[in-house]
């Protein structure tokens, strides 16, 4: 398990921030101490279950929402929370839209089943008016 954020200081973060802010612009410090930070999260055990394309996935759209969203984060409260947070909803995102794409998929396989077992059906009762000729 990693521990990439453990060594990420409060007083690191918010002094990123602070500079973004003045600069009015994600810089590459802030986006990397983030990314470190997101990593570190997404490393723990809750996410072992999931493939490496999974975790990739929930990080390539938590960094999207970070880049629109970093404003957001106050430095005088808990911005690791803040950015842990963000990860978090970017995976429930993922399971719901892993879902929906599970039950639209379930559904064409239902309906293409169904439309195979009708042929079969309709084979069968040709089959058996021509024997009963």
């Amino acid at each position: 398990m990693c521990n990439c954020a453990g060594s990420i200081s409060r007083q690191e973060l918010r002094a990123a921030i602070l500079r973004a802010r003045k600069l009015g612009r994600c810089t590459e410090e802030l986006a990397a101490l983030a990314m470190r930070i997101a990593r570190g999260h997404i490393a723990k055990e809750k996410f072992s279950g999931y493939s490496e394309q999974d975790r990739e996935d929930i990080v390539g759209a938590w960094a999207l929402l970070f880049v629109r969203k970093w404003q957001r984060i106050d430095p005088e409260k808990n911005p690791h929370s803040y950015i842990t947070t963000m990860v978090a909803n970017c995976w429930r995102m993922h399971e719901r839209t892993t879902q929906r794409r599970i039950r639209k998929e379930s559904a064409k396989v239902e309906e293409e089943y169904q439309s195979r077992m009708d042929q079969v059906q309709r084979f069968i009762r040709s089959y058996e008016r021509k024997i009963e000729e």
